[in-house]
């Protein structure tokens, strides 16, 4: 049994330097701040999706060569543009198409390259910087739509890998992600058969209403971002969701996560904000101590 364990990833050189960390075996792609860090895994022109050959193939080349697993974690939306990646919203009917070509290209890129493991979704955005990009009853029934579109897709075409729909924190003033509630993620995920949840401690700490052992009894869960913050939700902004590293001493119900994770053997990714300023060595310690929890 192979315990996978690594980090989130916003560049090549990132990528590089992770990836030759002992104990790490695992990283989940940022596609769009790989971009603005000037590595495209894939671009999007003209509605249509394009594998970056050349990069993807470098990665693949990286990581086969030290067994470690590539998942992706999609981005969030910022706007409500067809012609932008991040203007597309599931909540908005009139995008889906364009959202099942996005997967269409990850499934080829998952079979040329072996990228894509597990790919990370979140739950319909209804508003993003203050602007509403869809109503909430249209980010839960057309994102339910999408969903089950998705599902007969993944199921027709056998795509070898699994698809995770993330939990969120509670709405703010400028920014409101569905996905905060069980009824929620329950309804989203309908009569999916295929689809699979991706369980956030940290997304948690700043969900009133959502609980662990409510995200591990909704569905088959494919994937576990791991990492803590203070569970204080502040009313604009991003500066809660702290990114920190999981101990036993600062995440509620850290050993509920471990026996999650050590029974299910889930893949783990240890969000952490500004992982570039961090000592190589305190990432292979942390590694290091999380794999002794673990096995």
């Amino acid at each position: 049994m192979t315990r996978r364990i690594g980090f989130h990833i916003k560049s090549v050189p990132e990528l590089n330097r992770i990836g030759d960390i002992e104990g790490v075996n695992l990283v989940e792609l940022k596609p769009d701040k790989m971009k603005k860090n000037g590595g495209e895994l894939y671009s999007f022109e003209d509605q249509k999706f394009k594998i970056n050959e050349d990069l993807a193939k470098r990665i693949r080349d990286f990581c086969q060569k030290r067994d470690i697993q590539v998942q992706i974690h999609l981005p969030y939306e910022n706007c409500s543009d067809p012609n932008k990646e991040t203007g597309l919203c599931y909540g908005i009917k009139e995008h889906h198409q364009l959202l099942l070509d996005r997967f269409k290209m990850l499934a080829e890129m998952y079979n040329q390259y072996q990228i894509g493991e597990v790919v990370v979704i979140h739950p319909p955005q209804l508003i993003s910087k203050g602007i509403q990009l869809c109503s909430y009853h249209n980010g839960l029934e057309h994102g339910r739509e999408f969903l089950y579109s998705l599902d007969q897709e993944k199921k027709a075409q056998k795509w070898g890998f699994d698809i995770g729909l993330e939990n969120m924190g509670d709405p703010k003033k400028d920014s409101h992600t569905l996905g905060y509630t069980p009824a929620h993620l329950k309804h989203l995920l309908g009569v999916t058969e295929s689809i699979g949840l991706t369980v956030d401690s940290g997304h948690r700490l700043l969900s009133e209403d959502m609980s662990v052992s409510a995200m591990f009894s909704l569905g088959e869960v494919v994937s576990l971002h791991f990492h803590t913050n203070n569970g204080i939700l502040h009313p604009t902004g991003h500066k809660d969701d702290e990114h920190k590293f999981a101990q036993y001493n600062n995440l509620q119900h850290f050993n509920s996560y471990i026996r999650g994770i050590r029974r299910r053997n889930l893949p783990v990714t240890c969000e952490i904000k500004n992982l570039r300023d961090i000592p190589s060595k305190t990432i292979e310690d942390y590694v290091t101590k999380l794999r002794f929890l673990l096995d």
